[in-house]
This record gives structure tokens, sequence and C-alpha cells, in this order.
């Protein structure tokens, strides 16, 4: 399947992509957990489709990195009209995913 990869300009445009909430997940390609979680959210991806998530690669991201805060990675990053609603950094399965997602509390 693969999930769309998101640049940092794009990121941080003020022209927004999509519509509604976007799932941000921040990655390194050299990260065997990030592999995991990527493939685990490409799982969650197809199970919900109607959700705008993309990937993006911190060594790419350095901007973008310090203004979200990123603290490690694999991070997935809720955005709400543009701002950080909220991050991920434990994966635990695709269910959690799917959950925390759909806004149920993990």
């Amino acid at each position: 399947m693969g999930l769309p990869e998101w640049s940092e300009t794009l990121l941080l445009s003020d022209t927004p992509f999509g519509k509604g909430p976007r799932y941000v997940y921040v990655y390194s390609p050299l990260c065997g957990t990030c592999r995991v979680g990527m493939r685990m959210l490409e799982v969650a991806a197809a199970a919900d489709p109607g959700r705008n998530i993309g990937i993006c690669n911190i060594n790419l991201t350095r901007e973008l990195a310090g203004r979200w805060q990123i603290e490690s990675v694999p991070c997935l990053v809720h955005l709400e009209g543009g701002q950080v609603s909220r991050k991920l950094y434990r994966l635990g399965s695709v269910a959690d995913l799917l959950g925390w997602i759909r806004g149920s509390s993990l």
C-alpha cells in the first residue's frame, strides 16, 4: 500500500492539504522500530481508509522536528487545524493505533 511522504515544506505551509485532521508518522529510515511501526500504521490506514495519514523522514525535517518538539522516533503526530494536537511515541499494536487515531486514549 504505502503511505504518502509529506515534505517539511508542505507540512509547515499555511496552505491546507486534505480536509479534517492529519496524522503524520515521523520516522527515521535507519530505525528498525520505525519500520515495524510504519507497517502497523499501513495496516491501520487500510482498516480506516478515510483518514489523512502520511509519513515524514525526520532526517529531512530539522525545522519541523524542533517546532513540533519531536522527542524521539517513531512518533505519530495528530494535527488539527495545522497545529499539533497530540503525539504518540509508543505504538503498541494495530488495535492501539486505531483506537488512538479514532480518539480513544491509550
